[in-house]
């Protein structure tokens, strides 16, 4: 019995037709082509490398590609343009200008803010004016209990009645309530009382 991996082998090989030969020069002809291209990529580099020098002098010189002008013979070269560096006087001046503006605008700002607080503290003040005196209460309490006192008076005593017991409500009026304006009211009443013709009862 037959290996079937040596048959299968035997069949491709019997299958298998002759190779394609290989045209002449052909290796040559690969070689040159080869050298062309590597010979265009060497240019390439070659020209990118003089482009950026290029653009790297005018850069360096301060001069654009579409100005460069040529100085004819005789002619003095235009001085070379440099980069100008910043005055340390300058500067200096500068920053304290801007220092000073910055003290100005915080002056500025305290003082409103100052302003402000005592514009709040007087409104406190304020209230505490327009909230009425407690003695001031306290005083118009005690004249209205002395108008009280004297209307009670002037009914027990009537119209052109002169007592001792008259007399008596008058003084006590004076005595307990001497600041209002019933006391005034009853020491006129003493008056009339004591300059009065009749005897008092």
């Amino acid at each position: 019995m037959s290996d079937p991996l040596a048959r299968l082998i035997r069949d491709a090989d019997a299958a298998a037709r002759p190779g394609r030969p290989l045209a002449d020069g052909l290796a040559d002809r690969v070689r040159r082509k080869a050298q062309r291209r590597t010979r265009t990529r060497a240019a390439g580099v070659a020209a990118s490398a003089l482009l950026l020098m290029g653009l790297g002098g005018w850069w360096l010189l301060g001069t654009a590609p579409g100005n460069t002008q040529i100085a004819s013979p005789g002619e003095p070269k235009p001085p070379a343009v440099t980069p100008t560096a910043a005055d340390p006087a300058e500067l200096r001046a500068e920053i304290g200008r801007l220092e000073s503006e910055i003290r100005t605008r915080g002056a500025a700002v305290d003082a409103l803010l100052a302003c402000e607080k005592n514009r709040a503290r007087l409104a406190v003040l304020q209230r505490e004016l327009d909230r009425p005196d407690p003695l001031e209460e306290l005083r118009g309490q005690i004249a209205g209990v002395a108008d009280v006192a004297l209307e009670s008076a002037e009914r027990r005593c009537g119209s052109g009645v002169v007592s001792t017991a008259c007399a008596a409500g008058y003084k006590r009026i004076v005595d307990l309530f001497p600041q209002t304006p019933a006391a005034d009211t009853a020491r006129q009443r003493l008056n009339e009382i004591e300059t009065s013709p009749g005897d008092m009862s």
